[in-house]
């Protein structure tokens, strides 16, 4: 739909031509150009790092636009990016269930980013490995599994040195854990 504002619009404006009292064709057009102000909003206010307020503008198009499979994955990382990730998964797997389950590499990208934030590493990494058996080519699942892996095995470092005594180590380790992803608070919290 997102491609296709232009001839919808020029559609409506033909329609209202040919019958300008046509009262459908008109509220259509006029629900047409909110939803258009609502998505250049969104994107607008990510650009300012407003998050909150482009979570409203999207959830704005998604009610103009139920349908819309954008608008949803729009409205999912952004709840990412506001760390709201449980909110974020469910928006996803509603998704992923109505379109069917592992139908959108973007889909799956996402979720898995919530099972990662949700301290669900291991999970996460399987979907990032789909993504990629999907898209071998899509660059942020390809670094999210990195950073994945890289957590899990520093952790694991980590906690091999304190079984250990190796204190100075283990700090060492932790510390290098807690630059991987700054983002990840309850990996952070606990490191």
């Amino acid at each position: 739909m997102i491609g296709q504002w232009s001839a919808a619009e020029d559609s409506y404006k033909k329609v209202l031509e040919l019958e300008p009292k046509h009262n459908d064709a008109t509220a259509q057009l006029e629900i047409l150009t909110n939803l258009q102000k609502q998505y250049e909003n969104y994107f607008q206010q990510l650009d300012k790092g407003d998050h909150r307020h482009a979570l409203f503008s999207i959830e704005r198009c998604i009610d103009a636009s139920p349908g819309s499979i954008d608008f949803k994955l729009h409205k999912a990382e952004t709840l990412i990016n506001l760390k709201k990730f449980s909110d974020a998964k469910q928006v996803l797997e509603d998704f992923l269930q109505r379109n069917g389950q592992s139908s959108s590499a973007e889909a799956m990208y996402l979720r898995g980013l919530c099972l990662y934030y949700l301290e669900h590493l291991e999970k996460a990494q399987s979907h990032f490995q789909h993504v990629l058996r999907l898209n071998p080519d899509h660059i942020k699942a390809q670094q999210a599994y990195k950073r994945s892996k890289l957590l899990i095995k520093l952790k694991e470092d980590g906690n091999k040195c304190v079984k250990n005594r190796l204190y100075d180590q283990a700090i060492k380790t932790y510390t290098e854990a807690l630059a991987v992803d700054e983002m990840h608070d309850l990996i952070n919290a606990k490191l």
